[in-house]
């Protein structure tokens, strides 16, 4: 009976110390988590070393600098749902503290500087039916238990655990361990992004084009079916390298008029197709112009010869690869750049040797784009195909191999090289490539050093 009684008394006292430690745990500081996510917007403003009342001041000359795009921090409650930021909305420079000048991104300590403040004086950006605008009223919000980052390159990363593609996860660590505050990663929701981002904060960024240009094509990734990045991998690698090589080769080039490729490419398990394509090389600025043939080649370069109204271009058609700065890029091709490190050529400028010394050297982007001219003299630009943009890896690839490789006297030589073009998987391609003075054994003709002047000052709707 006394023993029964003491197992009595033991669990007594077992079931009252679990339910104080439950209480306990309980009553302990409820987990609250903040979403961190510093993008890089689709803006261009003066770099953070331009000081803003230096503009104002500069008068009609103004300052010579090269645009850089800034970065906006977004801070969100995950529990809540708020969009968070702090009542000290300017940094002593009469800008937004949530926004940061490029072209470096915000450092470590500038981020959690920003946390500290939202803490201290919080202001809830999408408040509804609270407080009214103007008031002076302080609310307070808990501080987070934990912060997870990403950034415009790991923003739609799925892996919870990747610590590392994220510099802020790890270089806040010890910052915010001093806040008791723990860092993690995760990805931005693609609501965010796209409502928030792309529809309201973007475009209030950016003032309305006045005229069409290069950076209004859609971007690779987004537009064309079935490209993938190790396609545009691919593809920028084999622009980079033409470039540099037409460029450091120019002497070679000065009797190369024109270029035909021909391949044959795998369509399937049953099917095979033999492509050909003419190339002409505008000697100015490198830029690549495919036609359909030879034949179309001496046509449109025979109508660009011709002056005013006599130019008749209908139903012709052509592709261009030319090299721009990242200014006349699209924003997506960009951002792609970026996040799936596809190279580039650098330059100092379009005119390399008008490059100034000490400015930056930039990034030079390979921009595609098909020509179409209608019957109503419409000009309808667009991306090309899959099977266009692969007919562009393998001119590009097979241009850089004929410069570097073929022999003195020699005008065609073959060549091996690996196509990610489809499903970004690799495809073995074997190409014949033929260099021409000209297209029917004449001396040649000149519209070809000059044919991306001559199209862009067609009068066309």
């Amino acid at each position: 009976e006394r023993e029964r009684e003491r197992e009595r008394e033991i669990l007594s006292a077992f079931v009252f110390w679990s339910r104080g430690k439950r209480r306990r745990v309980e009553m302990g500081p409820k987990p609250i988590t903040w979403q961190v996510y510093v993008h890089k917007l689709r803006s261009w403003a003066p770099p953070i070393s331009v000081k803003l009342e230096d503009l104002k001041n500069a008068g009609d000359e103004g300052i010579d600098f090269v645009p850089a795009r800034p970065h906006l921090i977004l801070v969100v409650d995950t529990t809540t749902g708020k969009f968070l930021t702090t009542r000290e909305d300017e940094n002593g420079k009469g800008e937004d503290v949530n926004i940061v000048r490029g072209p470096e991104p915000p450092s470590n300590e500038y981020i959690v500087n920003y946390i500290e403040k939202i803490i201290e004086n919080p202001k809830v950006l999408n408040e509804t039916g609270g407080e009214e605008e103007g008031s002076d009223k302080k609310k307070k919000i808990e501080k987070p238990t934990k912060i997870v980052f990403a950034c415009t390159k790991t923003a739609t990363n799925t892996d919870t655990n990747d610590e590392d593609s994220c510099s802020y996860v790890k270089g806040t660590r010890d910052l915010l361990k001093k806040l008791d505050i723990q860092t993690g990663f995760a990805s931005v929701p693609k609501e965010i992004i796209q409502n928030i981002i792309r529809e309201q904060i973007e475009p209030n960024m950016n003032p309305p084009a006045e005229e069409w240009s290069t950076d209004h094509l859609p971007g690779l990734m987004e537009s064309v079916d079935g490209f993938t990045p190790k396609f545009g991998l691919s593809l920028f690698t084999a622009a980079t390298q033409y470039l540099c090589t037409v460029m450091q080769h120019e002497e070679k080039l000065k009797k190369m008029k024109f270029f035909t490729v021909e391949y044959g490419v795998k369509l399937d398990e049953n099917n095979k197709a033999k492509l050909s394509a003419c190339m002409t090389i505008d000697h100015s600025n490198c830029t690549l112009t495919v036609y359909k043939n030879e034949a179309e080649a001496k046509h449109i370069i025979a109508e660009l010869e011709k002056e005013g109204e006599e130019v008749d271009m209908s139903k012709k058609s052509l592709q261009n690869c030319v090299f721009l700065g990242e200014g006349d890029a699209p924003f997506e091709d960009i951002d792609a750049k970026e996040k799936y490190d596809w190279p580039c050529a650098a330059s100092a400028g379009e005119d390399p040797s008008t490059a100034r010394e000490g400015v930056d050297l930039r990034d030079l982007y390979p921009i595609f784009a098909k020509m179409d001219f209608g019957e109503d003299g419409v000009l309808t630009i667009r991306r090309p195909q899959l099977i266009e943009l692969q007919m562009f890896e393998v001119a590009l690839s097979a241009i850089s191999a004929f410069i570097l490789n073929h022999s003195q006297g020699q005008d065609r030589i073959g060549i091996q090289m690996t196509s990610y073009a489809m499903k970004g998987e690799p495809t073995e391609i074997k190409a014949v490539i033929e260099a021409k003075d000209s297209l029917d054994g004449s001396s040649g003709v000149s519209a070809e050093d000059k044919i991306s002047e001559k199209v862009s000052k067609l009068d066309i709707a």
